[in-house]
């Protein structure tokens, strides 16, 4: 269901991060932690999995919570195969735009769409979330959901985000914190920081922190069968590809030691922020 957020395979995240700006391949690679190279192969690594990182039901329930007026926008930022806009969609019957730049889950974001009968809700666009927010309308509501770091530090996320966003709108946040007493000393994961420290990120810009939901152990979690499908496609294509075998199977072994890592030193949470004036 979920691929837990890792590392980016073969070159450190925080080389890409920090020394130059991201290409879209590499922002792509970086969030889905792969390397540039395997881009191609992505979507059939991925094709057992729907879901990228958020959990779709979880993030519609927050937002039902929110007791949203039926003309109400959302925007999903980083939207993947578009799991949680369509959750959205036929749940709660909410417009909902979501934007992805890897162009290949648009595609099949948009047939899945068409299929589950709510492409009238839902409409699906190709582009880079950190140049978009000017050339749309105000949402009510936008998520960013299990995409990590890859807009850059909690404030930094927020400050993207939060553009998407009418004043006094909202802001549905997934990701991970360092559990108490918890280690980043593995190799993706060097940027997590406490609960206190990434609140205080993400309310820098003055909005209002309304609500967190926390996931404190992972049991029903079914992320080892995510990652055993992740394998079975890589052992395939590594036949097929033996040119990429080291890197196919380098990023599918990768998969069950972060979720290890994740399971004992982070804590998944969702944050709603409401938006402020300014």
């Amino acid at each position: 269901r979920r691929l837990r957020r890792a590392q980016l395979t073969g070159r450190a995240r925080s080389e890409v991060r920090h020394n130059v700006p991201m290409t879209a391949n590499e922002m792509v690679a970086y969030a889905l932690e792969a390397p540039t190279e395997l881009l191609p192969f992505l979507p059939e690594l991925l094709a057992d999995l729907d879901e990228l990182g958020s959990d779709a039901e979880q993030i519609a329930g927050v937002l039902r919570d929110l007791a949203l007026p039926p003309t109400a926008s959302v925007v999903d930022l980083g939207c993947g195969k578009g799991a949680t806009a369509m959750a959205i969609a036929s749940e709660l019957g909410l417009r909902v735009l979501g934007i992805e730049l890897f162009e290949p889950f648009v595609a099949h974001a948009a047939a899945l769409a068409r299929g589950a009968g709510v492409s009238p809700l839902c409409q699906f666009r190709h582009g880079d979330v950190r140049t978009m927010a000017g050339g749309l309308p105000p949402a009510d509501v936008a998520v960013f959901a299990a995409l990590g770091d890859v807009l850059g530090d909690p404030a930094e996320t927020m400050r993207v985000v939060r553009q998407y966003v009418r004043p006094r709108g909202y802001v549905i946040l997934a990701d991970v914190f360092l559990r108490e007493g918890g280690s980043v000393a593995f190799p993706g994961f060097e940027r997590y920081r406490s609960r206190v420290e990434t609140v205080r990120g993400l309310t820098v810009w003055g909005d209002e922190l309304l609500r967190e939901v926390l996931e404190i152990d992972h049991e029903d979690d079914d992320s080892d069968e995510d990652a055993a499908a992740i394998h079975r496609r890589a052992s395939a294509l590594a036949e097929q590809h033996p040119e990429h075998r080291d890197q196919l199977l380098a990023f599918a072994n990768y998969q069950a030691k972060a979720n290890a890592h994740i399971a004992e030193n982070l804590v998944d949470a969702v944050w709603v922020l409401q938006r402020s004036t300014t």
